[in-house]
Protein backbone atom coordinates (compact mmCIF):
# COMPACT_ATOMS: atom_id res chain seq x y z
CA UNK A 1 0.00 0.00 0.00
CA UNK A 2 1.38 3.37 -1.04
CA UNK A 3 0.58 6.42 1.05
CA UNK A 4 0.81 9.82 -0.60
CA UNK A 5 -0.24 13.05 1.10
CA UNK A 6 -1.41 15.99 -0.94
CA UNK A 7 -2.05 19.04 1.23
CA UNK A 8 -5.36 20.83 0.63
CA UNK A 9 -6.37 21.76 4.17
CA UNK A 10 -6.95 19.86 7.40
CA UNK A 11 -9.30 16.94 6.64
CA UNK A 12 -7.92 13.74 5.10
CA UNK A 13 -9.79 12.16 2.21
CA UNK A 14 -9.17 8.66 0.99
CA UNK A 15 -7.99 8.39 -2.59
CA UNK A 16 -7.85 5.10 -4.46
CA UNK A 17 -5.48 5.15 -7.43
CA UNK A 18 -5.93 2.72 -10.31
CA UNK A 19 -3.08 1.95 -12.68
CA UNK A 20 -5.44 0.53 -15.29
CA UNK A 21 -7.42 2.66 -15.89
CA UNK A 22 -5.06 5.41 -14.74
CA UNK A 23 -7.39 7.40 -12.48
CA UNK A 24 -7.69 8.51 -8.86
CA UNK A 25 -11.08 8.11 -7.18
CA UNK A 26 -11.66 10.55 -4.33
CA UNK A 27 -13.83 9.43 -1.41
CA UNK A 28 -15.52 12.29 0.42
CA UNK A 29 -16.93 11.98 3.93
CA UNK A 30 -20.29 13.39 2.84
CA UNK A 31 -22.16 15.00 -0.03
CA UNK A 32 -21.77 18.33 1.74
CA UNK A 33 -18.00 17.96 1.80
CA UNK A 34 -17.93 17.07 -1.89
CA UNK A 35 -19.98 20.17 -2.73
CA UNK A 36 -17.71 22.31 -0.58
CA UNK A 37 -14.66 20.90 -2.38
CA UNK A 38 -16.23 21.97 -5.69
CA UNK A 39 -17.42 25.49 -4.92
CA UNK A 40 -16.60 26.30 -1.31
CA UNK A 41 -15.46 29.89 -1.55
CA UNK A 42 -13.84 29.48 -4.97
CA UNK A 43 -14.15 27.72 -8.29
CA UNK A 44 -11.20 25.47 -8.88
CA UNK A 45 -11.63 24.93 -12.61
CA UNK A 46 -12.13 21.18 -12.60
CA UNK A 47 -14.65 18.51 -13.50
CA UNK A 48 -16.55 16.10 -11.27
CA UNK A 49 -17.04 12.73 -12.97
CA UNK A 50 -19.26 10.11 -11.35
CA UNK A 51 -17.68 6.64 -11.22
CA UNK A 52 -19.55 3.35 -11.26
CA UNK A 53 -19.07 -0.17 -12.61
CA UNK A 54 -20.18 0.72 -16.12
CA UNK A 55 -17.78 3.63 -16.40
CA UNK A 56 -14.88 1.63 -14.96
CA UNK A 57 -15.40 -1.01 -17.64
CA UNK A 58 -15.53 1.68 -20.33
CA UNK A 59 -12.27 3.15 -19.05
CA UNK A 60 -10.66 -0.29 -18.86
CA UNK A 61 -11.51 -0.83 -22.52
CA UNK A 62 -10.63 2.72 -23.56
CA UNK A 63 -8.15 4.35 -21.14
CA UNK A 64 -8.18 7.54 -23.24
CA UNK A 65 -11.95 8.02 -22.92
CA UNK A 66 -11.64 11.16 -20.78
CA UNK A 67 -8.10 12.10 -21.79
CA UNK A 68 -9.11 15.61 -22.91
CA UNK A 69 -10.89 16.49 -19.65
CA UNK A 70 -8.81 18.91 -17.59
CA UNK A 71 -8.54 18.48 -13.80
CA UNK A 72 -11.02 15.60 -13.39
CA UNK A 73 -12.15 14.55 -9.92
CA UNK A 74 -13.65 11.05 -10.02
CA UNK A 75 -16.06 10.39 -7.18
CA UNK A 76 -17.85 7.17 -6.09
CA UNK A 77 -21.39 7.40 -7.45
CA UNK A 78 -21.96 3.65 -7.86
CA UNK A 79 -22.09 1.20 -4.94
CA UNK A 80 -19.44 -0.95 -6.65
CA UNK A 81 -16.92 1.83 -6.01
CA UNK A 82 -17.35 1.35 -2.26
CA UNK A 83 -15.44 -1.94 -2.51
CA UNK A 84 -12.28 0.17 -2.45
CA UNK A 85 -13.23 2.54 0.38
CA UNK A 86 -12.34 2.86 4.04
CA UNK A 87 -15.05 2.01 6.55
CA UNK A 88 -17.62 4.74 6.93
CA UNK A 89 -16.95 6.46 3.62
CA UNK A 90 -20.27 6.82 1.73
CA UNK A 91 -21.09 6.75 -1.95
CA UNK A 92 -21.92 10.15 -3.38
CA UNK A 93 -24.99 9.98 -5.66
CA UNK A 94 -24.58 12.51 -8.45
CA UNK A 95 -28.35 13.03 -8.56
CA UNK A 96 -28.07 14.53 -5.05
CA UNK A 97 -24.63 16.11 -5.30
CA UNK A 98 -25.40 18.43 -8.19
CA UNK A 99 -28.32 19.98 -6.27
CA UNK A 100 -26.07 20.58 -3.28
CA UNK A 101 -23.52 22.25 -5.57
CA UNK A 102 -26.36 24.33 -7.04
CA UNK A 103 -27.41 25.61 -3.60
CA UNK A 104 -23.82 26.38 -2.62
CA UNK A 105 -23.33 28.32 -5.83
CA UNK A 106 -26.37 30.39 -4.92
CA UNK A 107 -24.76 31.22 -1.56
CA UNK A 108 -21.52 32.17 -3.33
CA UNK A 109 -23.49 34.49 -5.66
CA UNK A 110 -22.26 32.50 -8.63
CA UNK A 111 -23.83 31.98 -12.04
CA UNK A 112 -24.94 28.56 -13.32
CA UNK A 113 -25.50 27.12 -16.77
CA UNK A 114 -27.46 23.87 -17.12
CA UNK A 115 -27.13 22.02 -20.43
CA UNK A 116 -29.12 18.92 -21.32
CA UNK A 117 -32.39 17.04 -21.75
CA UNK A 118 -35.17 17.77 -24.24
CA UNK A 119 -36.51 21.31 -24.73
CA UNK A 120 -39.61 20.52 -22.66
CA UNK A 121 -37.63 19.00 -19.80
CA UNK A 122 -35.14 21.86 -19.93
CA UNK A 123 -37.99 24.32 -19.47
CA UNK A 124 -39.24 22.30 -16.49
CA UNK A 125 -35.73 22.29 -15.03
CA UNK A 126 -35.67 26.08 -15.27
CA UNK A 127 -38.83 26.29 -13.19
CA UNK A 128 -37.64 23.76 -10.59
CA UNK A 129 -34.31 25.49 -10.10
CA UNK A 130 -36.16 28.77 -9.54
CA UNK A 131 -38.02 27.08 -6.69
CA UNK A 132 -34.90 25.46 -5.21
CA UNK A 133 -32.57 28.45 -5.50
CA UNK A 134 -34.66 31.62 -5.94
CA UNK A 135 -31.66 33.96 -5.66
CA UNK A 136 -29.48 32.09 -8.12
CA UNK A 137 -28.52 33.58 -11.46
CA UNK A 138 -28.82 30.78 -13.99
CA UNK A 139 -29.77 29.72 -17.50
CA UNK A 140 -30.97 26.38 -18.89
CA UNK A 141 -30.60 25.13 -22.44
CA UNK A 142 -31.55 21.77 -23.91
CA UNK A 143 -29.07 19.15 -25.05
CA UNK A 144 -29.96 19.26 -28.74
CA UNK A 145 -28.11 22.40 -29.80
CA UNK A 146 -24.83 22.90 -31.60
CA UNK A 147 -21.57 23.44 -29.73
CA UNK A 148 -21.49 26.92 -31.24
CA UNK A 149 -24.74 27.77 -29.46
CA UNK A 150 -23.38 26.48 -26.14
CA UNK A 151 -20.20 28.50 -26.63
CA UNK A 152 -22.19 31.64 -27.40
CA UNK A 153 -24.23 31.19 -24.24
CA UNK A 154 -21.07 30.60 -22.19
CA UNK A 155 -19.67 33.85 -23.52
CA UNK A 156 -22.91 35.72 -22.84
CA UNK A 157 -23.45 34.71 -19.20
CA UNK A 158 -19.89 33.78 -18.09
CA UNK A 159 -21.00 30.98 -15.73
CA UNK A 160 -19.04 29.87 -12.70
CA UNK A 161 -20.64 26.41 -12.68
CA UNK A 162 -21.75 24.34 -15.67
CA UNK A 163 -23.85 21.18 -15.38
CA UNK A 164 -24.12 18.94 -18.45
CA UNK A 165 -26.75 16.19 -18.53
CA UNK A 166 -26.24 14.25 -21.74
CA UNK A 167 -25.09 10.84 -20.60
CA UNK A 168 -21.51 9.59 -20.64
CA UNK A 169 -19.19 10.03 -22.50
CA UNK A 170 -21.05 12.63 -24.57
CA UNK A 171 -21.30 15.04 -21.66
CA UNK A 172 -17.59 14.72 -20.82
CA UNK A 173 -16.65 15.30 -24.46
CA UNK A 174 -18.64 18.53 -24.53
CA UNK A 175 -17.16 19.60 -21.20
CA UNK A 176 -13.61 19.04 -22.48
CA UNK A 177 -14.34 21.25 -25.49
CA UNK A 178 -15.87 24.01 -23.40
CA UNK A 179 -12.85 23.89 -21.10
CA UNK A 180 -10.61 25.01 -23.95
CA UNK A 181 -12.09 28.53 -23.86
CA UNK A 182 -13.45 28.56 -20.30
CA UNK A 183 -10.96 26.59 -18.16
CA UNK A 184 -11.82 28.28 -14.86
CA UNK A 185 -15.43 27.06 -14.55
CA UNK A 186 -16.45 24.14 -12.39
CA UNK A 187 -18.06 21.47 -14.58
CA UNK A 188 -20.09 18.43 -13.64
CA UNK A 189 -21.64 15.73 -15.82
CA UNK A 190 -25.03 14.82 -14.33
CA UNK A 191 -26.41 12.18 -16.71
CA UNK A 192 -30.16 11.72 -16.25
CA UNK A 193 -30.45 13.93 -13.17
CA UNK A 194 -32.54 16.49 -15.03
CA UNK A 195 -35.19 13.87 -15.75
CA UNK A 196 -35.19 12.89 -12.07
CA UNK A 197 -35.54 16.52 -10.94
CA UNK A 198 -38.59 16.99 -13.17
CA UNK A 199 -40.17 13.64 -12.26
CA UNK A 200 -39.73 12.34 -15.81
CA UNK A 201 -37.60 9.52 -14.37
CA UNK A 202 -37.98 7.75 -11.04
CA UNK A 203 -35.19 7.02 -8.58
CA UNK A 204 -35.08 3.62 -6.98
CA UNK A 205 -37.00 3.37 -3.67
CA UNK A 206 -35.02 4.04 -0.50
CA UNK A 207 -34.75 0.34 0.39
CA UNK A 208 -32.95 -0.36 -2.91
CA UNK A 209 -30.67 2.64 -2.46
CA UNK A 210 -29.85 1.65 1.12
CA UNK A 211 -28.50 -1.74 0.08
CA UNK A 212 -26.90 -0.60 -3.15
CA UNK A 213 -29.41 -2.37 -5.40
CA UNK A 214 -30.46 0.53 -7.60
CA UNK A 215 -29.17 -1.31 -10.66
CA UNK A 216 -31.49 -4.22 -9.83
CA UNK A 217 -34.49 -1.91 -9.49
CA UNK A 218 -33.76 -0.31 -12.85
CA UNK A 219 -33.40 -3.75 -14.40
CA UNK A 220 -36.77 -4.83 -13.00
CA UNK A 221 -38.35 -1.67 -14.37
CA UNK A 222 -36.65 -1.98 -17.77
CA UNK A 223 -35.61 -5.60 -18.56
CA UNK A 224 -34.02 -4.46 -21.82
CA UNK A 225 -31.30 -2.85 -19.70
CA UNK A 226 -29.85 -6.35 -19.12
CA UNK A 227 -27.31 -5.77 -21.88
CA UNK A 228 -26.21 -2.50 -20.30
CA UNK A 229 -26.13 -4.05 -16.83
CA UNK A 230 -23.77 -6.73 -18.14
CA UNK A 231 -20.98 -4.24 -17.47
CA UNK A 232 -21.60 -4.75 -13.74
CA UNK A 233 -20.72 -8.44 -14.03
CA UNK A 234 -17.73 -7.64 -16.23
CA UNK A 235 -16.59 -5.23 -13.54
CA UNK A 236 -16.93 -7.96 -10.89
CA UNK A 237 -14.81 -10.29 -13.03
CA UNK A 238 -12.13 -7.65 -13.62
CA UNK A 239 -12.02 -6.85 -9.91
CA UNK A 240 -11.83 -10.46 -8.70
CA UNK A 241 -9.24 -11.37 -11.31
CA UNK A 242 -7.04 -8.49 -10.22
CA UNK A 243 -7.23 -6.58 -13.49
CA UNK A 244 -7.62 -3.32 -11.59
CA UNK A 245 -4.29 -2.49 -9.93
CA UNK A 246 -5.05 -0.44 -6.85
CA UNK A 247 -3.03 1.94 -4.69
CA UNK A 248 -4.49 3.77 -1.69
CA UNK A 249 -3.34 7.22 -0.70
CA UNK A 250 -4.45 10.11 1.45
CA UNK A 251 -5.47 13.52 0.16
CA UNK A 252 -5.63 16.38 2.65
CA UNK A 253 -8.73 18.56 2.22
Amino acid sequence: MEIEKVCRGNCALQVVSFDNPAIDVTYFHSIDQAASFAVGGRYYGGVFIAMNAEKMVKLYRDPDLFINVKNPVYYPDGVSMLWFRSDGTPRIPGVELWLQVLRRTEKEAGTVLVIGATPNVSNEVHLRIGELAPNLEYRCIDGFRSEIEYSQLMEAIEPDVVFVGMGSPRQEILISRLQVEWPDCFYMGIGGSLDVLTDNAERAPEIFRKYGLEFLYRLLQEPRRIFRQASYFIFVYLYISGKFKIRRSCRME
